[in-house]
């Protein structure tokens, strides 16, 4: 059973992100503690950044936002599942969910193997990436600043990554 679900904040009733899963109790879990982590990658996800500064008490998340299920049920294959979620992305518009899944990513890799070219961006999307680059024009630089040593880190928790992946 494949279940379309949303993340919703209780004090304005707003859809905040659309996802899919096979386990909403599991999803949800994950949710909550990937928006309380200290990883960079979750701790940098505008999604969780937003919940955090709404919500700073990782007990009082359930009082300011619900995760509700839209859609259960079984469907034929991955296309349609992302079929379905995008209908529902579209539909309600959530503030984080930046992509409309067009395609699973297994077609993706099997279109991106047999040689042809990736996705077309849509004119919408293009659009969108063009107005948040000009918003924040030194986004990398100041992610940079803030992350000094994160290459050097990294290279160091991972010896003999790039010599094992040539």
């Amino acid at each position: 059973m494949r279940t379309i679900y949303a993340i919703r904040e209780l004090s304005n009733n707003e859809i905040l992100y659309i996802g899919s899963t096979n386990n909403l109790y599991n999803r949800a879990k994950s949710h909550r503690s990937a928006c309380y982590c200290k990883s960079a990658k979750a701790h940098d996800n505008e999604l969780y950044t937003y919940m955090r500064s709404k919500c700073p008490d990782r007990k009082e998340f359930n009082k300011v936002f619900e995760i509700t299920e839209l859609y259960k049920g079984e469907c034929d294959n991955e296309t349609e599942r992302y079929r379905i979620e995008a209908g529902f992305i579209i539909e309600m518009s959530p503030v984080f969910n930046k992509n409309v899944p067009s395609c699973s990513q297994k077609e993706y890799k099997d279109l991106y193997k047999k040689g042809k070219k990736k996705p077309k961006i849509s004119e919408d999307r293009r659009k969108r990436n063009k107005e948040w680059s000009e918003t924040h024009p030194d986004y990398q630089k100041e992610w940079r600043a803030a992350h000094p040593h994160y290459h050097r880190d990294w290279q160091r928790n991972h010896p003999g990554y790039s010599m094992a992946h040539k």
